[in-house]
């Protein structure tokens, strides 16, 4: 496989493939969260798995510890959404869909017209 081959796709399956061959008491732990219905549970589940969760739990420990969870997230998956969005085969794409688009605005403008 040359370096244009190499794809999002591509990366995942060599990024599961090492991340897997680690298996740790947590994946037991990841899965009763995600796979938890009740969502109390799945929060306790959540809160027990955290390295940097307090140690007690609290009215006054709790929110802080989310909103700044909360943050974290969010500024994961802008980075995230940023490393795809300015990939140059993604912004190739996006623009054959917006000439596209244009296209399509113009057919029907030309059909009202005549």
């Amino acid at each position: 496989m040359n370096h244009e081959e190499f794809s999002f796709i591509n990366q995942d399956v060599t990024f599961f493939q090492k991340s897997h061959s680690r298996i740790s008491d947590n994946d037991a732990l990841l899965d009763r969260f995600l796979y938890e219905k009740n969502l109390d549970k799945a929060l306790l589940l959540w809160l027990e798995g955290s390295s940097d969760s307090p140690i007690t739990w609290s009215k006054e420990s709790l929110s802080p510890y989310l909103q700044k969870v909360i943050v974290e997230l969010d500024q994961l998956i802008s980075n995230q959404l940023n490393l795809i969005i300015h990939q140059p085969r993604f912004q190739k794409l996006e623009a054959s869909w917006r000439n596209l688009w244009w296209l399509l605005l113009q057919t029907e403008q030309y059909d009202k017209e005549n």
